[in-house]
């Protein structure tokens, strides 16, 4: 396991998601490399769709994820921060198996990648070379 340890932090941002509307769309990103030790700070939305990142996760890196803020996907979910704690009971559904409620901070690596929960504090060491995405898990 490569002792390299590259931090993310991301800035939940209170932005409900009313029943029926699509995602907020994201400004393209230019990827970037993380060197050793360097940190990158992203804000991600509560109504958000699938946020690029543009950070490059390598398999030979270990990256820590933290998270801090609160979002809500609607009024009937109730505001939570990134691990999903509290969400209301009609918003606490995980449809895609992914072992964790609603409102949870997902990710996933590529644009069609296998999403993972990520919550507000996590450590990936990525299986493959790809743009780490994000998003609540709504």
């Amino acid at each position: 396991m490569s002792k390299n340890k590259n931090a993310l932090t991301f800035t939940l941002t209170t932005l409900a998601l009313l029943s029926g509307c699509t995602g907020v769309k994201y400004e393209p990103v230019e990827a970037i490399t993380l060197q050793d030790g360097q940190q990158q700070q992203i804000e991600i939305l509560g109504a958000g769709d699938w946020r690029d990142t543009g950070i490059v996760v390598h398999t030979s890196e270990t990256y820590k994820l933290t998270a801090n803020g609160t979002w809500s996907m609607g009024a009937i979910c109730g505001p939570t921060d990134a691990s999903g704690t509290g969400v209301g009971p009609l918003c606490a559904g995980d449809p895609w198996g992914l072992g964790t409620n609603g409102s949870t901070l997902i990710g996933r690596i590529g644009s069609t990648g296998k999403p993972f929960k990520v919550g507000d504090n996590f450590t990936l060491k990525p299986n493959i070379k790809g743009n780490l995405y994000l998003r609540s898990y709504d």
